[in-house]
């Protein structure tokens, strides 16, 4: 299929890619359920504010540096309000140093195992299942 006002980019690298998020001035996320997306952290490390569906993890990730939509109906919505205040949002982008992710993952950790250790704490079993689609594994994950 051939696009009048879209460039499709063939699979490229990681420097290739950031060149073209730093070119950008919106990334838009229309994912439906992805937890924690790396597209979206990548894109705001490169200061694009963002235009997402509000699902998942998306909201905390992109915290003020953007505008959330609910539908294809909404999408334009969102994009016209980042645009007119371009400024703005993109003054909103936090990027945390990874020193400080680091810290909050183990501080994460740290509360678990203390549970855990006062028997506080029952894990769930986990069952994972998985399939192969368009070339990408998949994973389900179901809590017992």
């Amino acid at each position: 299929m051939s696009f009048n006002n879209i460039l499709h980019i063939k699979p490229s690298s990681s420097n290739e890619i950031a060149s073209y998020l730093r070119e950008s001035h919106i990334f838009i996320c229309a994912s439906e359920r992805e937890s924690c997306s790396n597209s979206i952290i990548e894109a705001l490390s490169c200061r694009l504010p963002i235009v997402y569906r509000n699902s998942s993890s998306n909201p905390e990730v992109v915290k003020q540096a953007g505008v959330s939509f609910m539908s294809c109906e909404s999408v334009l919505e969102a994009i016209n309000k980042v645009r007119d205040n371009y400024n703005h949002y993109q003054k909103t982008v936090e990027i945390l140093p990874i020193e400080e992710v680091s810290a909050q993952y183990v501080s994460l950790f740290r509360v678990i195992q203390k549970n855990v250790l006062d028997d506080h704490y029952s894990p769930q079993k986990i069952n994972f299942r998985f399939l192969m689609k368009y070339k990408r594994l998949i994973f389900f994950v179901k809590l017992n």
